[in-house]
């Protein structure tokens, strides 16, 4: 399971999207539904997959620009609903692919956004 990913327009290689899959029972302490998580980032989309990894409570949210990225992630229950969904995985088990993750960026954000 991805718990978030960037990437760049194949035409525009400047420009970024990127995803972050949360927790939506977390989410829903501050955001009780889909209009109301729209009305806050009415540039994102959520999408909901029936491949849970992460177990039943688990949506993604894509934003198609840097903006619209970067104002989802500085939202605090963002950051609390992809946290403790991401322990819900760690939680779960060992990963073949952790090799492949960036722990230096992510030393970054937290050092950054702590």
């Amino acid at each position: 399971m991805e718990a978030f990913v960037l990437g760049y327009h194949k035409n525009s290689p400047t420009e970024i999207w990127g995803f972050l899959s949360v927790a939506s029972d977390a989410l829903s302490e501050t955001y009780e539904n889909d209009e109301s998580l729209m009305a806050a980032f009415p540039s994102i989309e959520i999408i909901r997959r029936e491949y849970r990894d992460a177990g039943q409570h688990q949506i993604t949210l894509w934003a198609g620009d840097e903006r619209s990225l970067r104002i989802l992630l500085e939202d605090k229950a963002i950051q609390q609903s992809a946290a403790t969904l991401a322990l819900r995985v760690m939680r779960k088990r060992a990963t073949i692919y952790s090799k492949f993750h960036c722990k230096q960026l992510a030393d970054l954000a937290i050092t950054q956004n702590g």
